[in-house]
């Protein structure tokens, strides 16, 4: 089916004429990636990417992830048959992701975590104050 997700079946071969049954084979269906919406992301979890392609597998019946070193990458997935979103977890990385459905896997290379997505506050003024004093905070990564 067009949306089943990749993985092994097994097919029984039917004569058209008799409809007798020949034999069984097992078919490979692949899992194909397209597009990856980012290859760099923070490092701090919580960023989404995209996979884009086919035989995700929209059934929760279908085992789907994203590892790094064997780690898990994904705090959440949503996924449809022809795209993948993975919500990370905080972690530092570079190098491949492993996105796979029901065991067929499919490597993300050059994928890397950039600690400097994450905000960093480098001043507080004033230093102190009484209660609804306004203050300013200064860094980076802070929209």
């Amino acid at each position: 089916a067009a949306d089943a997700p990749a993985g092994s079946y097994s097919l029984r071969v039917v004569h058209v004429h008799s409809g007798a049954s020949t034999s069984t084979v097992t078919a490979q269906l692949p899992l194909t990636v397209t597009s990856v919406s980012t290859n760099t992301i923070g490092n701090a979890g919580g960023a989404k990417i995209t996979f884009a392609g086919a035989n995700f597998g929209a059934d929760a019946t279908s085992n789907a992830g994203v590892t790094y070193n064997g780690n898990n990458a994904c705090a959440s997935i949503t996924r449809s048959a022809t795209q993948l979103v993975c919500t990370t977890n905080a972690f530092d990385f570079s190098g491949t992701l492993v996105l796979s459905v029901n065991g067929v896997t499919h490597d993300v290379t050059g994928f890397s975590s950039a600690a400097g997505n994450v905000p960093t506050i480098t001043s507080v003024q004033p230093t102190s104050g009484g209660a609804g004093s306004a203050i300013t905070a200064t860094g980076t990564n802070l929209d």
